[in-house]
């Protein structure tokens, strides 16, 4: 497998939504601590519609990351092939606001538009309550999604080298808000 295909990495999630954000949550720590080829870009999409499957034709593989609801304790992880999600009978949703990446898996597919490469890595949320930040069991489980990754892309050939300087992802959506008193 060449490393010169066109990758994309896509977080999908809404971080408003505790652990319905580990997608953006797992973006952010790739790309503090890695750097990518040209030929691989990583996307915050958050909660994307059916605009999803237009944006899948523009690459060759695509490495999703999301939360989905399924069996299994909360912060597992699971990986899923192309193959396997198109061939899902009932879409898996993480909440009732779930953009059904699966939909638009088979939109894509149906136009003869998805990418030949397609992987989800999913984590299984505690809670998708709204609120910020990710619970405990599903932080933990960030680092097992990184790897999943990274070992997804040396797959697919693109050589991923570690940033020389590593700093702490920006989490804007858990600091804390300044109260009134703060003003």
């Amino acid at each position: 497998m060449t490393g010169s295909r066109r990758i994309a990495i896509l977080g999908v999630g809404d971080v408003f939504m505790r652990d319905e954000g580990v997608g953006p949550h797992v973006l952010r720590v790739l790309q503090s601590h890695c750097d990518f080829p040209s030929h691989v870009v990583l996307h915050n999409v958050g909660k994307p519609g059916p605009e999803l499957a237009l944006f899948l034709a523009h690459y060759d593989a695509v490495i999703l990351v999301h939360a989905v609801s399924e069996a299994g304790q909360p912060g597992d992880v699971r990986v899923y092939r192309k193959r396997q999600l198109l061939g899902v009978e009932s879409p898996f949703r993480a909440t009732p606001y779930d953009p059904a990446v699966l939909n638009a898996l088979r939109s894509a597919e149906t136009a003869g538009q998805c990418p030949r490469e397609v992987l989800l890595v999913s984590v299984v949320p505690e809670s998708a309550q709204g609120g910020y930040g990710l619970t405990a069991c599903v932080r933990s489980a960030i680092a097992a999604a990184v790897s999943a990754v990274l070992a997804e892309l040396y797959r697919l050939g693109a050589r991923v080298g570690a940033r020389p300087e590593v700093s702490e992802p920006s989490l804007w959506e858990e600091q804390k808000v300044p109260t009134e008193s703060a003003f």
